[in-house]
Order: C-alpha cells, then structure tokens, then sequence
C-alpha cells in the first residue's frame, strides 16, 4: 500500500478502491483543484474566472489519465440513455459540458438514425474529443455560448450531466442564459448533478470518503446543489413541469417503473427534514452513506 499522510487524506485509498486511481494521482489532483476552486470562487472578473477554468482540466486530466471514449468500449452512460429514451427520441440533442462524449455516442449507437435528431456536444477541452460519424463536437466556453458557435439556431433537448456543480455561483446565471439561447421554447432541460447533502462527490474524498456532507466540497465542485435550492431557481427563470425519476440514476435501469416521471417534492421534503435525511446519513455499510441520492430534473422551456 501506498505511503501516504493518513491523517492529512484519510479518504485516499478508499476513493482510490473506488475509482482504480492511485492515492498519490487523486492527492495530486487534490491540491490542483483546492487550488483552483479557492481562486476562481474569490475571483470577480468572469474574464479571469473562464481563463481558470480552461486552465484547471486540462491540469487534472492528464493527472487523471483521460482519454477519449471509445465508440466500441463499454459505455458507462448507456443506463442513462435507456433511462431518457423517452425524451431523447426523434429530438436535437445539445449536450453542454460533454467530456470525452460517452453520453453522446452510447446515444448514436442506441438509437437507430431514424429516431434521433442532431447531436452536438460542447466541451471547454477538445483534446478529448472523439470521433464519430453522427456526434459533431464543439470547443468553447460552456458558460457564454451562442447558436451561431454551435452551427444550430436551436435545439429540442438541452442535456448537462454533472456539469452545474463545476461553476462558481456568480457564473450561473450566465450559463443558463445560454442555454436558454439556444433551447427552443417547450424544449426539454435535462440536468443531472450531485447533491451537497450526500456530497462531497468530487475529489475532496481523499479527506472524507464518507457522502455524509462532513465536510464541503473543495475541488472542482464549486456548487454542490440539492433539489430544496434548484426546483425554486427554475421555477423563477420560467421553467414548468418539473419533473424527476425512478430510479436515481446509479440503481439498475432496467426496472419497471424508469420510465415513471414524478415530482421532485418527495426528494426537496427529506432534504428539508432533520430526522429523515439524518436517518438516510445512518444508513451505512463499511462506514459509507449507502442511502444517498442525487439531484435530477427535467423541466420544460416556457
């Protein structure tokens, strides 16, 4: 086993069991991120907040060994097409902050050319960028960004996975008035991210490991959400029929009741609720929160 400072990362070598990293790569990355995350949340001018983004991930991509997805390899978002098929079907698909492209390919190769529109991904690094004959991928800024960068006027379906929680406060309003831009009016916003509560889910696991909210996110997660804080800033720029799922992304997909779509009031009463989110915090097994969730909607574009 590695030696490292136990009482400095005490959740190092469970995050690397989890993620198959070595705890010297995530302490690595760490210190990059805490780095970044304290400049960029102190920093005022957008300007000098967009040069740190495009600075940080390429820094803890290489650290992380990063690579383009591969068309023909297992794709760990395949459940999360099966699980949005509904939406995803016979729609332009416009996903921001699409990484290496995972989501987009298993969604060309699931759905058959008939039953889908175009797909276009938006990432601030293109080094890892695939290629394929149906995915058409865009370098650029994921916070200001505008139809004419995309060679669309407009999209059906907006998708941002684990995306929201890497932007300081002060740039949210920014991102959502490009996706608005670019989301045509009854189009679909699809947003998938951690929740604070159950967090921190980025690297900030090398102190705690634990998903009980001990200790707050530090790393490039700069907005860990919850259901309590999103479902009211939707609603406030005009969005309607929110809308969450079963089960939470990361349970098997292959379950009857996926394709339900309920309100997301059920998930906002245990948030605001000391003794059940408490109870959930006490369900463990080798010390780790197993009753977590986290935060998904789907809201429609007035």
């Amino acid at each position: 086993m590695s030696r490292i400072d136990e009482s400095r990362y005490p959740g190092a070598h469970e995050l690397a069991r989890e993620t198959g990293i070595a705890p010297e790569r995530l302490i690595e990355a760490f210190e990059v991120e805490q780095e970044f995350h304290a400049q960029v949340m102190a920093e005022k001018d957008p300007a000098a907040r967009r040069a740190l983004y495009g600075e940080v991930y390429p820094k803890v991509h290489a650290i992380y060994g990063q690579r383009p997805a591969d068309p023909d390899a297992p794709n760990p978002k395949d459940p999360f097409v099966r699980l949005f098929a509904r939406e995803l079907k016979g729609k332009s698909v416009l996903e921001v902050g699409c990484g290496a492209g995972a989501f987009l390919l298993s969604v060309a190769r699931q759905l058959d050319a008939s039953d889908r529109g175009e797909l276009v991904g938006l990432d601030v690094s293109e080094a890892s960028f695939p290629s394929h004959p149906s995915v058409r991928f865009v370098a650029g800024d994921v916070i200001e960004f505008r139809p004419e960068q995309l060679g669309r006027e407009d999209f059906d379906l907006v998708y941002s996975d684990n995306v929201l929680e890497h932007l300081a406060p002060q740039d949210r309003d920014a991102h959502f008035d490009s996706i608005e831009r670019v989301l045509r009016p009854g189009g679909r916003l699809i947003l998938l991210l951690p929740n604070r509560l159950f967090g921190p889910t980025d690297v900030t696991r090398v102190l705690d490991c634990s998903y009980s909210n001990r200790v707050p996110s530090q790393g490039t997660h700069l907005t860990e959400s919850t259901y309590s804080e999103l479902v009211p800033y939707l609603r406030r720029r005009g969005y309607t029929k929110l809308r969450t799922v079963l089960p939470v992304p990361g349970l098997k997909d292959r379950l009857p009741f996926r394709h339900l779509r309920f309100s997301p009031r059920w998930f906002q009463a245990i948030e605001q609720s000391p003794r059940a989110l408490g109870l959930m915090h006490r369900v463990r097994w080798k010390g780790k929160c197993m009753a977590r969730f986290g935060v998904t909607l789907l809201a429609t574009r007035s």
